[in-house]
């Protein structure tokens, strides 16, 4: 496969090497890290950087990834993420869009009763997106957490993920609700900062290392921190959604030690949404602001 960002649609776009040629679908998708602070906040500086969006096919990228090994791992590290698959409803087998026949039946070939039989012993969700994970070692994905179950497939290299509970939040400094980088913590784990974030030492986690074959089961809230341990890595993601009103009384189970999250979530989506204009610090360092951006 190769690999190539459409400047005009913002969309990835996947060559299929097929039998009788070049094939090409539309992805969605994130390029190597590169370029200014994510954040709108003169505080924030320094702590994140976004992606560029990089045009290329995936030889290329992997010709990008010997470059940066061969000249002593300086600049940014190439990283390659996108979408395979999403799934609107039970029995849907995929939508991607602008997909040939070949590329959807490698896709559609995934054995989706396996997963609906461990999905309904564990009471999850549809499992609805799966998304495609390559990077070198030494990459890194900042201490986050998701809204829905996540199980993560490694494939080929190591990994290592450092797991915190839900109620270590306090601990982990979190970006408001209505940042740009809601869901992450402001703390480097590889490089923290007392002075910044004195709680965060009080945070207890657990670290698992994934191998080919591993999966990790990671609840709703629950904080991650995941670096590659070997020259190349590839793993898959896949997320569990909900799908159906929460007025009909149907849901499925989240640890008691989400609770405060769950509120502070809701709390700070209230006053975003109907008080826009409330006073809040801009050092988000220092308090939790609560304007909406």
């Amino acid at each position: 496969y190769g690999v190539m960002l459409d400047e005009g649609s913002g969309k990835i776009v996947m060559s299929h090497s097929a039998r009788n040629g070049e094939r090409q679908v539309q992805m969605g998708g994130s390029a190597p890290s590169k370029g200014p602070s994510a954040s709108k906040k003169p505080s924030d500086e320094g702590l994140f950087e976004t992606s560029d969006q990089t045009r290329m096919t995936f030889r290329d990228f992997r010709a990008e990834g010997d470059r940066f090994v061969k000249g002593g791992r300086t600049g940014k590290l190439p990283y390659f993420g996108v979408h395979l698959l999403w799934r609107l409803k039970e029995g849907d087998n995929g939508h991607l869009g602008n997909i040939d026949e070949e590329m959807a039946d490698d896709l559609w070939s995934i054995r989706f009763d396996l997963i609906k039989e461990w999905q309904e012993m564990n009471v999850l969700p549809l499992v609805q997106r799966f998304y495609l994970f390559a990077g070198l070692g030494g990459t890194l994905y900042h201490c986050h957490y998701d809204l829905q179950p996540n199980l993560h497939v490694q494939l080929t290299g190591r990994k290592r993920f450092i797991l915190f509970p839900p109620d270590a939040w306090p601990h982990l400094y979190p970006f408001p609700v209505h940042h740009d980088l809601d869901r992450r913590s402001m703390v480097d784990l590889d490089a923290p900062d007392d002075s910044r974030f004195p709680m965060w030492r009080g945070a207890q986690g657990q670290i698992v290392e994934l191998e080919p074959g591993d999966a990790l089961y990671i609840p709703p809230y629950w904080w991650h921190h995941v670096q590659s341990l070997t020259p190349e890595t590839t793993s898959m993601a896949m997320w569990f959604f909900e799908h159906f009103p929460l007025s009909s009384g149907v849901s499925y189970g989240i640890s008691p030690r989400a609770d405060g999250m769950v509120l502070m979530r809701e709390l700070e989506e209230f006053i975003g949404k109907h008080f826009p204009d409330a006073p809040g610090e801009e050092d988000c360092t220092k308090a939790r602001p609560v304007k909406a951006a």
